[in-house]
């Protein structure tokens, strides 16, 4: 599935991944692989924490996917997994 969305999108464009847990495998994903400028959200301050210590590239906030700081149009795509 990953392959097929970020086939929709162009280099660089902006991509939100919401609840990204410690893990983010898809955000990392998509920035590495596929080139797509990944903001991972996660609303647990101890998953980022971990989440930081092996993605050290990847931009992540805590935030709360029903409550999201960004302004409408702020990225092309959104990835949500669980």
């Amino acid at each position: 599935f990953l392959n097929e969305f970020s086939d929709l999108l162009r280099r660089g464009d902006r991509i939100v991944d919401i609840g990204c847990g410690s893990a983010c495998q898809q955000a990392n994903y998509l920035a590495t692989r596929r080139g797509l400028n990944t903001t991972a959200i996660d609303i647990s301050s101890a998953c980022l924490e971990k989440a930081r210590q092996h993605f050290p590239h990847l931009k992540l906030l805590q935030m709360d996917m029903v409550d999201m700081a960004f302004d409408p149009g702020s990225f092309k795509g959104l990835s949500c997994f669980y």
